[in-house]
């Protein structure tokens, strides 16, 4: 009965969860994007067509911030379908994968069925509905990144280990940092609380150094 039970609480949540993208996609398909978002769109398109970043075309932001939506672009253009469109299902696809990152980390702490629903349920309510307007702007999807490393920086804090999860989240955290680099105020701090939780800040085991080097490496192309 155990097993039936958890079989059957893990189809609920993501039978909620694919319930919550899809009204994401629709409410975001009638909107108008951020015109930030449009601009890096249209800057992307003339890209392709041979113009070149810093020459034909000037951007204030890291080229990041424009080359990050290229393959909505490209992909738009294989498909034919607008690029508006396809960006919001990049972006939702990307909230599935941190949702489903999240959800293995606490899998591999042995939480409960029901704090690992209400916790899914709720990131996923923040990073599909609450945004907005400001959906798949470059502080949106950056935030999708970084939401593992929470998840699995909060694991830690209880004493539970996240497994594989860890390195991946911290791959995310680079990434986020790239987008926006205040953002390693979120990823530092808890390792910052951690260590003077434990009172030490002796060097990190192999497996840790491995997921800062995964961290530094994507920030350092920024």
């Amino acid at each position: 009965m155990g097993l039936l039970d958890d079989q059957f609480s893990a189809r609920r949540r993501w039978i909620v969860v694919a319930a919550i993208l899809l009204a994401a996609l629709v409410i975001q398909i009638p909107l108008v994007l951020h015109a930030d978002l449009g601009w890096l769109l249209t800057a992307n398109e003339k890209i392709l067509d041979g113009r070149k970043l810093g020459i034909d075309l000037f951007e204030s932001n890291p080229p990041l911030s424009v080359y990050m939506y290229m393959p909505t672009v490209m992909l738009a253009r294989v498909t034919g379908v607008a690029p508006e469109f396809v960006v919001i299902v990049l972006v939702i696809a990307e909230i599935a994968g941190a949702l489903l990152l999240m959800d293995r980390a606490a899998a591999a702490a042995r939480l409960g069925a029901r704090e690992r629903s209400i916790s899914t349920w709720s990131f996923a309510l923040l990073l599909a509905i609450l945004p907005g307007a400001i959906f798949g702007q470059r502080e949106h999807i950056a935030v999708i990144a970084l939401i593992p490393f929470v998840a699995v920086a909060a694991l830690r804090w209880r004493g539970l280990d996240s497994g594989w999860v860890a390195i991946v989240a911290g791959a995310g955290a680079g990434l986020a940092m790239s987008i926006k680099p205040f953002f390693a105020l979120v990823a530092g701090l808890p390792i910052i609380l951690g260590a003077l939780r434990q009172r030490s800040f002796r060097p990190c085991s192999p497996r840790k150094r491995a997921r800062l080097l995964l961290s530094s490496s994507a920030t350092r192309r920024w």
